[in-house]
This record gives C-alpha cells, structure tokens and sequence, in this order.
C-alpha cells in the first residue's frame, strides 16, 4: 500500500472516531511513516485527548475504536494518548509521526 492510500484510510478513521471520541489532533506513527513498512505492517493511530469524558470507560472506547477501525482496514491499530503523558511516549509520536489532517 502506497503513503497516500495510508493517509486516506488513516483520515477516513479518524472522522469516524470523532463520532466516538473528542480529541485534539490524530498522528500517525510507525513503519508507514519512519520506517520500511511490510505489507502485513499495522497503521498506528495516535489519539491525542485531554482527557477521557467521565462516563468514558478506557478499554470499552479502545475496543469500540477497534471494531471501527476493522471496517476500514484491519491493520488500523488506534492508540489513546493523553496530552500530559509523563512516559514521553506522546512525545516520541508527536516528534516523529505525521498529523492527519482532518477536511469536513
């Protein structure tokens, strides 16, 4: 799969997500952006949020974003950050993934 076909299915995930998730911005990260991607290379998708609604459970969203994710491509592999991430993961992603940009 070629860059751009990755960037179209990874903006087509991240309008859906918002239907379930509000979030500040969607990074795409790993071997389809820095490295040699494998035709079996999963798409990671970074969700940066504030923080989760109170009524929002982590892993049922993470699951709910999965099933979405399967509906596009099932190598999409989303990921929720949080802005204030202490591990520097956040940090690694934003430094080294590509923003998806978002056209309504």
């Amino acid at each position: 799969m070629d860059k751009r076909e990755v960037l179209r299915k990874a903006a087509e995930f991240a309008r859906r997500a918002q239907n379930y998730l509000s979030f500040n911005k969607a990074v795409l990260f790993g071997s389809y952006i820095y490295g040699k991607p494998r035709e079996d290379s999963d798409l990671d998708i970074a969700f940066f949020v504030d923080k989760l609604n109170e009524d929002a459970d982590y892993l049922s969203l993470l699951i709910t974003l999965n099933k979405l994710a399967r509906q596009i491509d099932s190598r999409i592999e989303p990921h929720i950050l949080y802005e204030e991430d202490e591990t520097g993961f956040g940090d690694f992603v934003n430094k080294n993934g590509q923003e998806i940009i978002l056209v309504n």
